[in-house]
């Protein structure tokens, strides 16, 4: 097997590495800026693009969300073949650009009144293409700042992609809130609701040239070295790859089911369920992802202090099993929403941030963002990403307003027990092993006891 780089090279000795992490935590916050404003515009794009009632509309708005979730794994397999045969700096620049135009589009396209069927068309349209973008974003950004980070803080480091997201969903409804309380309904109906999409341009390309800036992670400089060409990441794949992109699937669907449970559907839920103003239910949901974005450094810390594998298992138990608790909380009055939300978050943010680094450190270098991108978006696209439709539908069909509350609890617990049961120890792994024997031999024990070079 071949020897892996030692440990003492680090990304804090590399230059230009911190503001290369910066870049790409920037781009993936922009991408959830414009990914996330459709979701606060889920009642007023419904109306503007499908006919029917209130309830059909919305339905078919968050219909629109959820397919967008079927285009990831495409997103998913060309950003992670651009990453890993000609460099991940390279697919996070691309895939910022897809974004930021295919949102400002959506800000200018013509309403159901103006065009008839091609409206929705043309939405659904934009949308698969921002999720094409998306899909390798966040694995994208997870390979380049896991692969740039010290080894000993690879957790912390890359719990700032979850924060990033949360704090662009934040940015959106904010942004939403403001426009909410300063327009009229009328004026936000009719054109307001444009804003938060044709904003997506100029800051996307304050993003793209961060991006353009960065430096290529050392793993990739070094494979490449080593290979003189690039070389296709799919060639070669086999048991391990695919055993670790369904791993990856699993735990990424109740991962991807949460965040956008409390990224999207929660406000949906307190405004058309609880009957919350939309002001209020905004807001309620800004104070939860402001919690959530301070939890999940320490959640990164704790994987980096402990492994991945316990805290990982443990927070998906949790959060399965205060699933429901937390709806009847968010049906309880405002301080009661609140605590739902803290509660919530701090499961979440472990599961989220468990995420983000895991996905990166199961595979080898020169498959990694293709496997990671894959397996995340498989799960996103089967579970994670309809995760509001199916929750809306349940609440709709049902009358029960803790119907969502288990469906994610059930999926929770079986992504947990599953995890538990095949997820192996990644945390002490090198990011330089590129071999294609068992991955088990690439595991460092956690106590420290086994050199990099040993793996």
């Amino acid at each position: 097997m071949a020897t892996a780089t030692p440990a003492n090279t680090t990304a804090k000795t590399r230059p230009g590495a911190k503001r290369s992490t910066v870049a790409a935590v920037f781009g993936n916050y922009i991408e959830y800026v414009d990914f996330g404003s459709y979701g606060f515009m889920a009642a007023i794009i419904g109306a503007n693009f499908f006919p029917g009632d209130a309830s059909a509309q919305l339905l078919s708005s968050l219909a629109v969300f959820g397919v967008t979730f079927f285009f990831r794994p495409v997103g998913g397999v060309l950003w992670g073949y651009v990453g890993d045969r000609y460099g991940r700096k390279n697919a996070l620049v691309w895939a910022i650009v897809l974004m930021s135009l295919s949102t400002a589009l959506i800000g200018v396209l013509p309403n159901y009144t103006a065009i008839g069927i091609a409206a929705p068309i043309l939405l659904v349209l934009l949308r698969s293409l921002q999720g094409i973008s998306i899909g390798g974003e966040f694995a994208g950004a997870g390979t380049f700042i896991t692969e740039t980070a010290p080894p000993n803080r690879r957790g912390v480091w890359s719990s700032y992609i979850s924060v990033s997201a949360a704090l662009g969903t934040l940015t959106a409804s904010t942004l939403v809130l403001a426009l909410t309380v300063t327009l009229t309904s009328a004026q936000m109906s009719s054109w307001g609701w444009r804003i938060p999409f044709l904003l997506a341009l100029p800051i996307g390309v304050v993003a793209l040239v961060m991006r353009a800036k960065a430096v290529e992670t050392e793993v990739f400089v070094k494979l490449r070295e080593k290979e003189k060409a690039p070389v296709n990441p799919f060639k070669g794949f086999g048991k391990e790859e695919v055993k670790s992109i369904l791993i990856v699937a699993v735990f990424a669907s109740a991962a991807g089911l949460g965040i956008y449970y409390f990224f999207t559907y929660f406000n949906v839920f307190l405004s058309t369920t609880v009957g919350l103003g939309s002001s209020t239910a905004i807001g309620l949901t800004a104070i939860g992802l402001i919690l959530y974005s301070l939890m999940c450094p320490f959640a990164g810390l704790i994987g980096d202090l402990w492994g991945r594998k316990r805290p990982f298992v443990i927070s998906l138990i949790v959060l399965g099993l205060v699933a429901v608790p937390v709806f009847m909380l968010l049906r309880a009055g405002i301080v009661a929403a609140i605590a739902g939300l803290i509660l919530f978050g701090l499961a979440q943010s472990v599961v989220n941030v468990s995420t983000s680094v895991v996905l990166a450190e199961m595979f080898r270098a020169r498959s990694r963002m293709s496997g990671g991108a894959i397996g995340h978006n498989i799960g996103l696209a089967l579970v994670g990403g309809t995760g509001p439709l199916v929750a809306a539908a349940l609440v709709s069909s049902t009358g029960n307003p803790l119907a969502p509350g288990f469906y994610l609890g059930a999926v929770a617990l079986l992504a947990g027990v599953i995890t538990w049961i095949f997820l192996p120890e990644t945390g002490k792994r090198s990011m330089f092993a590129d071999e294609s024997e068992s991955l088990k031999a690439q595991e460092l024990k956690l106590d420290g006891s086994t050199t990099p070079a040993q793996a």
